[in-house]
């Protein structure tokens, strides 16, 4: 669904990311795990646009190197930000419909509606500020507001930011629901535990460059996973 060839991302004189190649199979849940500052983000934002980059980016062999950050959406690529970045003094129902901004009125009607029934919660809190919401009501919102453009990859940045380990086990469960509907899914995480849990492949980087790649099991157990994340 999703393939990296030779993937660079540079901010002045520093390197975030160094020539990475990856895939990302269909209907799959892949993993970028790393310490802080190893290109997670740059990585993410390069597939979506919203950094440049060089290499080469196809989706469901599409090429999108090259093309606008709104016209990766409308090929079925949507990121959800770290952090959720939602806009607090807006209703969580205006923040859901903002994800679909590029959709006819009424295919984003057909989708919120769709999203409200798959989650209730939504529906519950639909009239309410999105910025009084629990952390964990808050990345449930940032995912349905990306899922408003009905996407075919998903990718989200961090999704265990600032997460109390109990609403990290509720957004493992929304992830594994979604990876259940088909989704294709890329995920950008420090916490490897919870990586090793959701997803079916992880891809260590360290210092912009991939270290090791394979099962959450594979990986966990090399040396370099040790020396990416403690030094040793």
């Amino acid at each position: 669904m999703l393939e990296i060839e030779n993937l660079s991302v540079s901010y002045g004189r520093n390197e975030a990311v160094r020539g990475i190649s990856f895939a990302v199979p269909d209907a799959s849940i892949v993993a970028l795990v790393g310490a802080n500052g190893a290109g997670k983000t740059s990585t993410l934002n390069a597939i979506t646009g919203l950094v440049s980059s060089s290499g080469r980016i196809v989706s469901d062999g599409r090429v999108l190197t090259g093309l606008t950050t709104d016209n990766r959406v409308r090929l079925g690529v949507a990121q959800v930000a770290e952090g959720r970045q939602l806009f607090p003094l807006m209703s969580v129902r205006e923040n859901l419909e903002l994800g679909g901004y590029l959709c006819r009125a009424a295919e984003s009607r057909q989708r919120l509606t769709v999203l409200m029934e798959r989650f209730p919660v939504l529906a519950e809190r639909a009239d309410q500020f999105a910025g009084t919401l629990s952390g964990g009501e808050q990345q449930m919102v940032a995912i349905c507001r990306a899922l408003m453009s009905a996407p075919q990859v998903l990718l989200i940045d961090e999704p265990c930011l600032g997460l109390a380990p109990i609403i990290i086990r509720k957004v493992t469960a929304i992830l594994r629901e979604l990876h259940g509907t088909g989704l294709t899914i890329l995920i950008a995480e420090q916490n490897a535990s919870f990586a090793a849990a959701v997803a079916d492949r992880l891809i260590l980087l360290e210092n912009g460059r991939i270290r090791a790649e394979g099962s959450p099991n594979e990986v966990l157990g090399q040396p370099q996973f040790r020396q990416a994340y403690l030094g040793v």
